[in-house]
């Protein structure tokens, strides 16, 4: 299984993803998605890849670069807060992922 994280800028999310993920035994290393604003919170992290996101462009790439088999979002609804992504680019991430199964 490939595992794709996208955290929002939030610290409590980003919490709440590495406590999710702590011990994840999986074939190849969950990519975590950060705001930039967020990376610096994590310098390294066993076991994970990390990879930064500014604007909807740059979630498609990491979608298409990594082609995961599941997407989880820590939060969904706090991806729209602070301008990254609208709501109707949130609804295109989620057609994007429905598309690929």
């Amino acid at each position: 299984m490939r595992l794709l994280v996208i955290v929002s800028g939030d610290y409590g999310e980003l919490g709440n993803a590495l406590y999710f993920l702590r011990n994840t035994k999986l074939d190849v290393a969950p990519l975590v998605l950060l705001p930039s604003a967020l990376r610096h919170a994590l310098s390294e992290y066993s076991g994970l890849q990390l990879g930064t996101y500014q604007t909807f462009s740059d979630v498609r790439l990491h979608l298409d670069d990594f082609c995961p088999t599941m997407v989880l979002l820590f939060s969904g609804y706090l991806l729209t807060i602070g301008r990254r992504l609208s709501i109707l680019q949130t609804l295109r991430v989620f057609r994007l992922l429905a598309r690929r199964q």
